[in-house]
């Protein structure tokens, strides 16, 4: 059985704009990206890393962090991790914070009132 351990969740989308292909230019492309993140059992705990790689939808070059600019880069990274997908494998911490501090004031209340 495995208690914890690292998952990763794949996340496709389209994206026009920026500066284009490096290799025929044409602003279109298939965006892949992949969010790694911590879990315990099945509840995700925090993000460890988010890779993202462009497929250019004309001559299919596959383009990553060193072949793009870095503002078109950092533009694809934006859209395809928006908060409402990165948030929800960051909520176990939040999580276990609150059953850790609700434990404590359980265990508060119960030897205050001996």
């Amino acid at each position: 059985m495995i208690i914890w351990g690292i998952r990763k969740k794949r996340f496709e989308e389209s994206f026009t704009g920026g500066t284009g292909c490096p290799s025929c230019r044409r602003n279109e492309y298939q965006t892949e990206g992949i969010l790694s993140y911590v879990h315990i059992f099945w509840i995700p705990l925090f993000v460890i890393s988010k890779k993202l790689n462009a497929r250019c939808l004309k001559c299919g070059t596959v383009s990553g962090r060193k072949e793009l600019p870095r503002d078109e880069y950092r533009d694809m990274k934006s859209h395809l991790f928006s908060l409402s997908r990165v948030l929800p494998r960051n909520f176990g911490l939040i999580a276990a914070a609150v059953v850790v501090v609700l434990f404590l004031l359980l265990v508060l209340s119960v030897s205050g009132g001996s």
